[in-house]
């Protein structure tokens, strides 16, 4: 059967969210009708009359010329307030285009010919077509001080000599109602989180979770930070030889409204190539939900911070806004983890800002982000987690004072520290005794690609000898052919179907680590990616270059390795160093709809009901400072928990229903934990026992059944329940129940 949406309904209603599309966001259109413009003729923005498709356009009669425009006098605007300006323009060729106006911040030749803001729909990817761009100057002062006496002008960058072709451009005071310009000025990363969250498990400690290293840095053309391409390619002409990653993405699903075509790039089977943007909503929502379905419990978003990559500065943050949009949605924790190489000194930051640019990008975050106030931004002993890497590699140019300068900032300030600090460094970090009493200052500490099981063990007693915790880092393989042009098979780690990832996971439960940083999700470019890559990528270049691909396995392989890490981390896997057989991983949860309930805080939850019929009866308590509820004794009988799903949801599912039942829960003692569910075969069918041990702490356990009628046949009425042996007592913190993914959206040809 098909789920509604009606849980997604049901969500919303309960965190009472009025959210009613993107133009309920407190935006309105623009105040006064649009003036159209013309541009003005002079040396270096000549251009001349044509008509192309049957439109009069303004070409530039040279393709590094500029459009410039003069604002009419009687256009009525307040300097330094927002105006917006409408660009229909010939998408032919290649370049992004770049709106400069003259600005109310200062005297300069920037201030004279300063970027718009925000704008959208900029770059040229030759579809031949018109299309309108917007482009939002926050701070105009129009005194025509730009060449040829002008308030504003356009321009193509990173072209391929095509020149510009304008149908007309309008101003207005105000903003245009465009939607998607509309949502894009709200800047919606500001005041902080309001939407639902899935109340999976707690965000107040790190203990028994694995974490994976988020880059978000993959960007497109007309994406919505619309600065062309980074990250995939090297420059903005895509071609095989200016690929920049050893992985190509696995795209299977994702809709046409989420995919970039990546200029005429094909792939080995003929097909044309696409590409994605971190920056969508759609793909950091799809990237967590993979985390949820294998039991991969969060992310630390990478903040690469300088003035032009940070809202302190005025830029944008979709990807910090999705990331913990999609954290929520999913049930999945996240923290900041900011990497120090963004800090290098250069002709933009001098070695006196880097203190500066760092803390006042923390601050935002906090007081205008309201980062602090989300419902899963993890904590450790009670401390927001800022992770920062990178102090001590070789080739930072930063001293020991420095680096304690800025880590004494985010623990001892007084309004801004007090925060749980993770560092992360170099693999020989134990050989530069300059640095160690700057490692002493985190609680816990990284070292890169650290594969040498004896180094390993060595990190590990030096951090417990300084009385910290050691973080170990995990990856699958290392390849950057593409993104250093090596010949095959230069500084490359064969991943060898997944060996070597399980050789970094044992080394490191082998030493009783209690979590795992995978490093990285998302990293393509060096080929150290656990998000699945496709097996169809383009052909390599001929002059070097490499791609990876699956080796056969499913391309959903290393984050079910990555699961299954997490299962011998809580004893419901034993620990081996032989690669497990796909057969014998715990099976993945389902990507669909998922009810939760956390059912200390009532009785009702999201689609999802706590049922306490005379053999299943509750209290709640408080068990290692975790709200929770344990089962009531029953003398010499087993003691149930029961649950409702919500009949909206599934009822009575004829043809069988599937569905993953996960719990976060700690036993007693030792004992097997039954589930018994609504079956077509019977009330309380039973599924595999899960052995608790009873010693590991907070564990999640998850069955997967697909027969299950949930009809409301057990008592309560209920769906489903949890048999406590006599005598044994079961701490639940939450339940969630998981359901497939309906038909996804197929891959089809077109353009962006």
């Amino acid at each position: 059967m098909k789920l509604t949406d009606s849980i997604s309904q049901m969500i919303m209603i309960r965190h009472g969210l009025a959210r009613a599309g993107w133009l309920a966001l407190g935006l309105a259109a623009s105040a006064t009708a649009a003036v159209d413009l013309v541009p003005r003729s002079f040396a270096a923005g000549s251009f001349v009359t044509e008509t192309v498709n049957g439109r009069t356009v303004w070409t530039t009669t040279n393709p590094t010329f500029t459009l410039g425009f003069q604002v009419p006098a009687d256009f009525v605007f307040t300097p330094g307030e927002t105006v917006c300006v409408e660009i229909e323009y010939l998408d032919d060729g290649s370049g992004r285009m770049v709106a400069e106006y003259d600005s109310s911040l200062g005297d300069t030749t920037a201030d004279k010919y300063r970027d718009a803001e925000i704008h959208t729909r900029s770059s040229r990817v030759g579809t031949g077509g018109f299309v309108n761009s917007f482009q939002v100057f926050e701070s105009p002062r129009f005194a025509r001080r730009q060449t040829g006496s002008c308030d504003f002008r356009i321009k193509i960058s990173s072209g391929d000599g095509t020149p510009l072709r304008v149908a007309a451009v309008r101003i207005t005071d105000g903003l245009f109602g465009d939607a998607r310009l509309q949502y894009a000025a709200s800047r919606p990363w500001l005041g902080g989180y309001s939407g639902p969250t899935l109340p999976s498990f707690d965000n107040d400690t790190l203990d028994g979770k694995i974490m994976v290293g988020y880059q978000g840095w993959f960007r497109t053309p007309n994406d919505w930070n619309d600065k062309g391409w980074t990250h995939w390619i090297t420059g903005q002409q895509p071609g095989i030889s200016t690929i920049h990653v050893d992985m190509w993405p696995y795209l299977d699903g994702v809709s046409t409204n989420s995919l970039y075509r990546a200029g005429d790039i094909m792939t080995r089977n003929g097909h044309p190539a696409y590409l994605f943007s971190s920056t969508d909503q759609e793909i950091v929502r799809r990237h967590f939900r993979w985390m949820r379905k294998h039991n991969i419990d969060g992310a630390y978003l990478q903040r690469f911070v300088n003035k032009g990559n940070s809202g302190a500065y005025g830029n944008p943050e979709f990807v910090l806004q999705h990331v913990r949009e999609a954290a929520n949605l999913e049930g999945r924790i996240w923290a900041i983890e900011y990497d120090i190489s963004s800090l290098e000194t250069n002709s933009t930051t001098t070695r006196a800002e880097r203190f500066d640019i760092i803390a006042n990008d923390w601050k935002w975050l906090v007081d205008e982000a309201r980062l602090l106030d989300d419902p899963r931004y993890a904590r450790q002993d009670g401390k927001p987690v800022v992770f920062i890497w990178g102090f001590s590699v070789a080739d930072r140019d930063f001293t020991p004072a420095e680096a304690d300068q800025i880590v004494s900032f985010f623990k001892n300030d007084p309004v801004y520290g007090g925060n749980y600090l993770i560092g992360g460094g170099p693999n020989k970090w134990r050989t530069k005794p300059e640095w160690h009493a700057h490692y002493r200052l985190y609680d816990e500490y990284l070292a890169w690609m650290q594969r040498d099981s004896a180094a390993l063990a060595a990190d590990k007693a030096q951090l417990d000898a300084w009385g910290m915790q050691h973080l170990p880092h995990i990856w699958p393989g290392f390849s950057w052919h593409n993104l250093q042009q090596f010949l095959p098979f230069q500084q490359y780690t064969d991943r060898a179907g997944g060996q070597f990832y399980w050789d970094r996971i044992h080394n490191a439960l082998s030493l009783g680590s209690t979590q795992l940083f995978a490093g990285m999700f998302d990293e393509y470019d060096e080929g150290t990616a656990i998000m699945p890559m496709s097996d169809d990528p383009p052909l390599p270049y001929s002059g070097w270059g490499h791609f990876l691909d699956n080796g056969g396995n499913d391309p959903e392989w290393y984050l079910r390795l990555t699961g299954a890490a997490k299962s011998v981390m809580q004893g419901t896997l034993p620990l081996s160093s032989v690669l497990p057989a796909a057969a014998d991983l715990p099976p993945p949860g389902f990507s669909g709809p998922v009810l939760a309930i956390e059912p200390a805080a009532g009785p009702t939850g999201v689609g999802l009901a706590l049922k306490q019929p005379a053999d299943g009866t509750v209290q709640t308590t408080n068990l290692n400072g975790r709200a929770c509820i344990v089962n009531n004794l029953r003398p010499g009988a087993a003691a149930y928990i029961y649950f409702a799903i919500d009949d909206a949801s599934v009822f009575a599912s004829a043809n069988g229903q599937e569905a993953a039942i996960e719990l976060e829960c700690l036993a007693s003692t030792p004992y097997a934990l039954k589930l018994q569910y609504d079956a077509l075969g019977g009330n309380y069918a039973l599924a595999p026992s899960v052995a608790l041990t009873g010693t590991n702490g907070w564990v999640a356990v998850r069955w997967t059944v697909d027969d299950a009628y949930f009809g409301n046949r057990q008592n309560g009425p209920s769906d489903f329940r949890l048999a406590v042996p006599a005598g044994q007592r079961l701490y639940l913190r939450s339940t969630t129940v998981a359901f497939p993914a309906e038909e996804e959206s197929p891959i089809v040809a077109g353009l962006r």
